[in-house]
């Protein structure tokens, strides 16, 4: 059961994420963003039921940035690992939401 609760808090945080970027980005593919700043902003919303997540969690933040990279909604940037690129998949599965 609590394989499913992490499971269901990695897609919650996942589309919070996503969210965030399209909205900093916007359309445009070459902004640079900072993972760990736009994780950190996802978990302070609150989301369904919950008032937030450990933003210091590391596994949790691990899975998501894992989670968006094999989904193909970001890139990491070749320079600064730290840094990230939302994917136009990313802008056209979320911007409507």
């Amino acid at each position: 059961m609590e394989s499913e609760e992490v499971s269901n808090d990695i897609k919650k945080l996942t589309y919070q994420v996503v969210k965030i970027m399209v909205g900093r980005a916007g359309r445009d593919l070459n902004t640079p963003l900072k993972f760990i700043e736009v994780y950190k902003e996802a978990c302070r919303k609150p989301v369904i039921s919950n008032d937030g997540y450990d933003e210091s969690h590391i596994e949790m933040r691990q899975h998501v940035r894992d989670s968006l990279s094999s989904n193909g909604h970001i890139i990491v940037d070749s320079v600064d690992v730290d840094s990230i690129h939302i994917t136009q998949k990313a802008i056209d599965e979320y911007s409507d939401y």
